[in-house]
Order: structure tokens, then sequence, then C-alpha cells
């Protein structure tokens, strides 16, 4: 997820104005290109032993010598990050100055800051109990979506381990995922390979602007229906969902949700756009 609105991502970074941010210099470990509109990079944070965040959050991206701040969702876990000090992000081309010197000036050995922030967020704790999860994305809005289920990942390996076998055991994770092309949908091999290793974590995918070419992407919008199928794996009555992409794909989903009478507490949504 990304903002392309400067005063509104300074509006949505002011409801933490009375908490003190700490910003790190980073520098640019990576830098491809994910889809023809995307790039991913990935980043190496100076300070990552003093920092932290949750899966679903954002991250600020202050570039020298531009004045403007970015806004992006963070995709790695924050276990990972917590290990080794590296994030990674997938920014969707505009002319947004931030975004622009992603696509055409960013180089490895770029030095910015970053700060955390967001509030909406998924950390369950150890002693709370199970629930399911439904993801729901469109387009660039995966982004926080993947973060979550690599946390979700990570508790899983971590329920394998003998010492942390008291932690806390995820229900199922269900992504439905939606794009222009099948060329848009990021990071899909990446996901294959999660549900692949993992019972819990399931994918469905869903182009709009083309005919599909595999039985494992539907080639229609989310509907009714789609949502309605969902919750033959996932337990409506006890899950999170969160639900990330344009505003008028929140929206439509958001309403779905609501009709089939989805807790209106339990629907996590943090508006961009």
């Amino acid at each position: 997820m990304s903002v392309e609105n400067n005063s509104s991502h300074l509006d949505l970074t002011a409801k933490d104005k009375d908490k003190t941010p700490v910003i790190s210099p980073a520098s640019v470990d990576k830098v491809w290109s994910l889809s023809p509109t995307v790039k991913s990079l990935k980043l190496y944070v100076n300070h990552y032993k003093n920092m932290s965040f949750k899966a679903g959050q954002w991250l600020d991206l202050m570039i020298p010598n531009i004045s403007r701040i970015g806004g992006y969702s963070m995709v790695s876990s924050p276990v990972s990050f917590e290990k080794d000090g590296i994030l990674q992000l997938a920014v969707k081309f505009s002319d947004h100055a931030p975004t622009y010197w992603v696509h055409k000036q960013c180089a490895v050995g770029n030095t910015v800051s970053i700060s955390f922030g967001g509030e909406v967020f998924y950390d369950p704790k150890p002693e709370d109990s199970s629930q399911d999860l439904l993801l729901i994305g469109g387009g660039i809005g995966v982004n926080p979506l993947c973060s979550i289920m690599n946390r979700v990942a990570d508790f899983n390996l971590a329920k394998q381990s003998t010492e942390n076998s008291s932690g806390y055991q995820p229900g199922n994770t269900l992504l439905l995922y939606s794009s222009s092309t099948a060329s848009e949908l990021l990071f899909k091999d990446d996901l294959d390979l999660l549900q692949k290793k993992h019972d819990n974590i399931h994918c469905r995918y869903f182009v709009t602007q083309e005919e599909s070419k595999t039985d494992d992407i539907a080639a229609h919008r989310m509907t009714t229906a789609d949502i309605e199928e969902a919750f033959k794996l996932i337990d409506k009555k006890n899950c999170q969902v969160y639900i990330c992409g344009p505003v008028g794909f929140i929206d439509d989903m958001e309403k779905i949700l609501i009709n089939l009478e989805v807790d209106s507490d339990h629907i996590q949504i943090e508006r961009w756009w």
C-alpha cells in the first residue's frame, strides 16, 4: 500500500503526534522490477535493533533532497526484520515524488531515512485464543497482507518448536487477491509457496482485465459469492478481516461483508487514498 497525497499521509501520521517516532538511516540493499508497474526494494535499517513494527503497518520513507514523505506498507515479517534488519517494500509507479524516485533514480547504496507507523495491524498475543483471518487485497494493497501472512507463517514455525509450543496458534488464513492482470499479481510465487508449506494458509486469485490462462486464477471481480465461498473455510463468527486496496474496492468489499453480517468490529481497514 502506498500514499500518493502528501497531506493525507501527514494527517495519518498526525494521529501518532503524541509519540516520538524512532527515525533510522537505511541503505538500499536491492531494487528490482516486480511487474510492469511495480518496483520492489530491500532496505537495510542501520538501527534495526532499536526499532520494531507490527505486521500490516507502514513506514515513512524520507529521501534526501525530496521534501515530500513517502508512505509504504512493509511486505516483510516483523520477525525476519528483527533478525537481519532488512525491510521489503513494493511501490507502484506514479508521479508522486518519493514514488517517482523509487522507480527512476533509486539505486543500491542510496541512503534514506525511515520510521514506522500505522494503527491497523496484526499482533496477537501468546495468550490470545486462535482466530481465523480473511485477507482481501486489491492491487498494490496486497503489501500489508503479505506481511500478515508472513507473520502467520512465523507463528506456525514457532509452534513446531518445543520451546515455543505455548505461543499463539493461528487458525486458517485465506487471502483473496485481485489485480488487473496476472502479471500484476505481486508475490504470487511466494504466496503459492507459503500455502504449499503451511496447511492453514490459502490463497485465491482474481484478474479483472484479461482472461485467465490458469485454473488457479478466476477472471472476474470479487463478488458476494466469492466472499460467501471464503466463509466455508473461514469461521465468520471467529475471524478478523483485513481489507486493503483502492477506495472503491475497499467500499465494495466492506459493503459485502456487512451484508453478510460480519461484525464491523472485526473488519480492519486503513484508508490511504
